[in-house]
């Protein structure tokens, strides 16, 4: 650990979610379109859904949870 040091320069925490959360919802949108023309089933897609929305709020966490730490 470097003591002392600014690892990452300063952020502003609800900018930063809010675009994070905007660029998830873009690719996850295009990403479940995709899934939905070559499976077109919505069992698959909605399973999509519950596994991307999972993943946002698990990736997220441990992304600020590391921002926090690092800075």
């Amino acid at each position: 650990c470097l003591h002392g040091t600014a690892l990452l320069t300063n952020y502003q925490t609800a900018k930063l979610l809010w675009n994070h959360f905007l660029r998830y919802f873009l690719n996850a949108s295009i990403s479940l379109s995709i899934i939905y023309l070559f499976f077109k089933d919505p069992k698959v897609v909605k399973i999509s859904v519950i596994f991307y929305a999972a993943a946002f709020v698990l990736l997220t966490a441990f992304y600020f949870c590391a921002l926090h730490y690092l800075s």
